[in-house]
């Protein structure tokens, strides 16, 4: 019988591997870290497409506990362009996006980020508050290709029709315009509150009605406005030209993405694919669902969304656009069995 020798393992053999395992968890964090900064510019953008910092104040964060982040302004170059404090401006972020945007920030603390890690990444502390933070956006471009048309869709909900309404507009300007027309015409919502704090009139200045009358509303009527991108296919005529209009939602976490198709089909694969990232999320706890997603695009959403009822949902619809050069108050066609 042949004995079995093991070479002896030094102290400094096994310092350099803790010291090793150091390395790759500092590494993995500030990954980490810059990941969640990559998402954050990439949801900014979506409202600012200039958007170059984000101040934050990480009071009672650090370490990481149960307080969120709180989101305090938005910087372009040269201006503020969001303010939580700013009535005036705040309003061009709705209270669910606010939150999305605080929970992947608060995401960002994890695995015990402390000042110096944030130093480390270029987080800038204020000199007259050590808990606050200017992060300066990563360079996200939004995805297009040659000949695509970059709109902003305006989904509104003002107590009136059910699920609300949704136009695509060539520019933020138009949608907010066409925002604050829907605002005047629902004024008299704010006037029924019977609070004389509130003006009887509209301001006649379309981004100080809107605030005004979202923030009465206080959660009563909602909006959300991003830019979606119409692919060159659709837009290479000025014709009328129907496209598919994909809602994400996921309930749980108070976030939704709109998308733009060239037809069902496109809308299907491009949510089949977002399932299959979180695949993880129904087989992991459901016996009935097989481990690794269909290879068909429409059993993979089928099957997902029966595993998330309740928790995540979406809608695909058709809509009939005017043309690019023209806000589109569409005409839809239903959502497909499933959805």
């Amino acid at each position: 019988m042949t004995a079995v020798t093991t070479s002896p393992v030094t102290d400094e053999q096994i310092a350099g591997y803790v010291h090793q395992a150091w390395q790759a968890a500092d590494a993995a964090r500030a990954e980490h870290l810059r990941r969640c900064t990559v998402r954050v510019a990439h949801l900014l953008r979506q409202h600012f497409p200039d958007a170059a910092t984000a101040t934050v104040d990480v009071a009672e964060c650090i370490p990481r506990g149960s307080v969120p982040v709180t989101l305090l302004t938005i910087g372009e170059p040269g201006e503020v362009v969001w303010d939580a404090d700013d009535h005036d401006i705040a309003w061009r972020l709705t209270q669910l996006e606010v939150d999305e945007i605080e929970r992947l920030l608060f995401d960002a603390l994890a695995f015990g980020v402390d000042h110096d890690v944030l130093k480390d990444a270029g987080w800038e502390q204020h000199r007259d508050d050590g808990d606050r933070y200017t992060v300066r956006l990563p360079d996200v471009p939004l995805a297009t290709s040659p000949g695509d048309v970059v709109m902003w869709a305006l989904r509104l909900d003002t107590g009136g029709e059910p699920g609300g309404s949704l136009t695509l507009h060539p520019s933020e300007e138009r949608a907010v315009a066409c925002l604050a027309i829907e605002v005047r015409e629902a004024w008299y919502r704010v006037a029924d509150l019977g609070d004389p704090s509130l003006p009887a009139d509209p301001p006649q200045e379309d981004r100080q009605a809107i605030g005004v009358f979202f923030r009465a509303m206080a959660g009563r009527e909602t909006y959300a406005l991003q830019r979606v991108v119409i692919p060159a296919p659709l837009v290479a005529a000025l014709s009328e030209v129907t496209v598919w209009v994909l809602h994400h939602d996921d309930d749980c976490r108070n976030t939704g993405e709109i998308t733009v198709h060239a037809s069902e089909q496109d809308g299907i694969a491009h949510l089949a694919g977002e399932v299959r990232k979180t695949w993880h999320l129904v087989a992991d706890h459901n016996p009935n669902v097989p481990a690794e997603p269909p290879t068909d695009d429409t059993e993979a959403v089928r099957v997902y969304f029966a595993a998330r009822s309740g928790e995540e949902s979406y809608s695909l619809y058709w809509e009939t656009l005017p043309g690019p050069a023209r806000s589109a108050s569409a005409t839809s066609g239903p959502a497909p069995e499933g959805a």
